[in-house]
């Protein structure tokens, strides 16, 4: 029931960028934007978030407008920040944080009915235990999920743990229940699990 996802601007922009070998005298054509992204993924894939971070500026640098490093810059900060918090230096979680969600709004401009950018505003939210704060994106990524599985399930997950949390476990049930309806969940032993828990607790059975 507790998130286990995870800089401040200055920190970020003093890492150090090695990626490529750019000459003064042409582009190297391997550094466009797209071809950034995909190494900082790789990056990401392999949890190492600071060099994800640092190419996924690198690449928006290269196209501010560009959704995936957006997105993936955010997604690394977010992991940083989390990382942060484990390490008990709650100020730079929260510098993290803010400038995480910075960039999801910068990438949910650049592609207004993709779910991603929300979902992981979201998700950052919920993790943070900002209940009441993390509804409004993963609804607004619900809204979005166009019958993609994976975000909905995550989707009714967090909103089903915040509403629990929010004592609103009428409406848990509901998200709960919503995800035993999606074929194969991997969150579906979890979410019976909470769905035994809230008929406990509706029953008088305390927390």
């Amino acid at each position: 029931m507790t998130g286990k996802s995870v800089f401040v601007c200055c920190a970020l922009l003093a890492l150090p960028v090695f990626w490529g070998c750019v000459t003064t005298e042409e582009p190297n054509p391997w550094e466009s934007a797209d071809n950034l992204a995909q190494v900082a993924r790789d990056h990401y894939e392999g949890m190492q978030f600071e060099a994800a971070a640092n190419i996924f500026l690198k690449a928006l640098e290269k196209d501010p407008g560009h959704f995936d490093a957006a997105l993936g810059l955010g997604n690394s900060l977010f992991m940083l920040g989390t990382f942060a918090g484990q390490r008990g230096d709650l100020k730079a979680r929260d510098g993290y944080d803010a400038k995480a969600m910075e960039y999801f709004r910068l990438a949910s401009k650049s592609k207004p009915d993709a779910p991603g950018p929300y979902l992981s505003a979201g998700t950052l939210k919920h993790d943070r235990g900002l209940w009441t704060e993390a509804v409004k994106p993963l609804e607004m990524a619900l809204e979005r999920a166009q019958g993609d599985t994976v975000v909905l399930e995550r989707c009714y997950f967090y909103l089903g743990t915040c509403n629990i949390m929010m004592l609103k476990y009428a409406e848990a049930r509901e998200f709960f229940f919503k995800i035993l309806d999606i074929p194969g969940a991997p969150s579906r032993g979890e979410a019976e699990k909470m769905l035994i828990e809230i008929d406990r607790i509706m029953k008088g059975g305390g927390k």
